[in-house]
């Protein structure tokens, strides 16, 4: 990869020249070259060409001398990408996700990031590589409908997080505790997203407090909307609600 960036950047500097945008005073412009690797495996590969090259005495100064910025998406943890602030980090934290609610989180955000006319293109962008190519990978078993926007997306996760509750309750997969508080969070819209909520509680904090699960039910589903803003930039559980404390 690093010579391959020293190549790219090479054609770039070419084509500058052949199109004849610099004048003779001018300097060729500086380049950050910025490589971004989402796989699933971390990054090993030399980040500077010289390395690459054998280094023979008197000879190392004229050693190709190329360097990326490396950004390897899985290996910045949750708590690095929190809060998410930018496209960005909502990309990386979209393609470090590993289940439903956490994608809803981001999607939420970049719903209300993106709600400027003028961000239609690049929200698209965004709905066109949900549907092609995360949430087939994320969802291998689930038949992706015909989603056109990123609010149509976040209605079928919500769906889909309802569903996955009643399977494990039927499967008698929750535990004895949560069974009667997920049966009756699975009545009505509002029930049905403190559920999903819950969820996304749980994700953050690896466990939710019996205490907190009375007081989200008695939220609106307007209160529990601006709650989920809050999911990954709260540092405590109390934070993710104003007014309700721990008991």
């Amino acid at each position: 990869m690093a010579i391959r960036v020293a190549v790219y950047v090479g054609l770039f500097y070419q084509d500058l020249i052949k199109e004849q945008k610099l004048t003779s005073a001018d300097r060729l412009p500086p380049v950050l070259p910025i490589v971004i690797y989402n796989g699933d495996t971390r990054w090993h590969a030399p980040t500077q060409s010289q390395s690459l090259i054998e280094s023979v005495s008197g000879l190392d100064q004229y050693r190709l001398q190329v360097e990326y910025l490396l950004l390897d998406e899985g290996k910045y943890s949750d708590e690095a990408l929190s809060p998410l602030q930018n496209l960005v980090t909502a990309l990386f934290r979209l393609e470090n996700s590993h289940s439903e609610p956490e994608i809803q989180v981001v999607l939420n955000l970049l719903i209300d990031w993106l709600a400027d006319p003028a961000q239609e293109s690049l929200k698209q962008t965004f709905v066109n590589w949900l549907k092609w190519v995360l949430l087939p990978r994320r969802l291998p078993q689930v038949e992706i409908p015909e989603l056109k926007t990123l609010q149509e997306m976040n209605t079928m996760l919500a769906e889909r997080v309802q569903q996955w509750y009643a399977e494990a309750e039927k499967r008698g997969e929750l535990r004895g505790e949560q069974r009667g508080w997920v049966k009756g969070a699975m009545e009505g819209e509002v029930r049905g997203k403190a559920t999903a909520w819950w969820q996304l509680l749980e994700v953050r904090w690896g466990s939710v407090p019996e205490t907190f699960k009375p007081q989200l039910l008695e939220l609106t589903s307007e209160q529990l909307s601006e709650c989920l803003t809050r999911v990954w930039t709260a540092q405590s559980l109390e934070e993710v609600w104003p007014g309700v404390t721990k008991h």
